[in-house]
């Protein structure tokens, strides 16, 4: 919020933005949720991505980067409220239905909910691995079916290899580098988890030693 609050103090100095489009109330919320919003947001992918020395470029890494860093790990997966939809918008056209067809976020309207495509939330390894197996996507890949949409599935398959098969984890990188263009930004992904992890478990407990508070991400650093 604290960006936030920067971003909009700079566009308020200005008595009218050119480009803008709409008047009065419709002008202003065209302001916030196609500039403003992605700002911020862009800012905040920019400065998690070069504190660890990598670059983000696919929007859907960075919605994903953005909701599973903002929002507090619960049971099961991530819920998405809408109003979260629009606020972590990093180009401004990223919708709902994109999201969906991409595999980032799973709608259940009959039930009206928005949930984050991501394995469950669990404590031992062997729950996490299960999870991960749930995943279409991770399914596809564990019988050589590498058909993945963006650089958050190859992450997946990777952190399900890391847990599964880590002796078998630079043999499957580098097969996947021969069909897809995802596996470097995946990567990047994980250095990022890995890092504010780290710094979140040792912001908790001070008394943890670094190595500890290292998981299954820094496997593919």
């Amino acid at each position: 919020m604290v960006v936030l609050g920067k971003v909009l103090s700079i566009f308020t100095k200005y008595e009218k933005i050119i480009g803008i489009s709409g008047n009065g109330v419709h002008s202003i919320e065209n302001l916030i949720k196609n500039y403003i919003y992605p700002v911020t947001t862009q800012a905040i992918i920019k400065g998690l991505s070069e504190s660890v020395g990598v670059r983000i470029d696919d929007p859907y890494s960075s919605f994903y980067i953005l909701v599973k860093v903002l929002s507090p790990p619960t049971k099961g997966v991530r819920k998405i409220d809408r109003n979260s939809l629009v606020l972590l918008n990093v180009t401004g056209d990223t919708v709902e239905k994109d999201l969906e067809k991409n595999g980032i976020i799973q709608v259940n309207r009959k039930k009206k909910t928005i949930l984050l495509a991501e394995p469950e939330n669990a404590t031992d390894i062997s729950n996490i691995i299960l999870s991960f197996e749930k995943l279409e996507h991770v399914k596809e890949a564990k019988v050589g079916d590498y058909n993945f949409n963006n650089p958050v599935q190859v992450l997946h398959y990777l952190e399900y290899v890391a847990l599964k098969f880590p002796d078998k984890l630079k043999e499957e990188i580098d097969k996947l580098r021969e069909t897809s263009r995802y596996v470097n930004e995946a990567i990047a992904i994980a250095k990022i988890f890995s890092e504010v992890l780290r710094k979140m478990i040792l912001k908790k407990c001070p008394q943890e030693k670094t190595q500890k508070s290292k998981d299954y991400y820094s496997k593919m650093n």
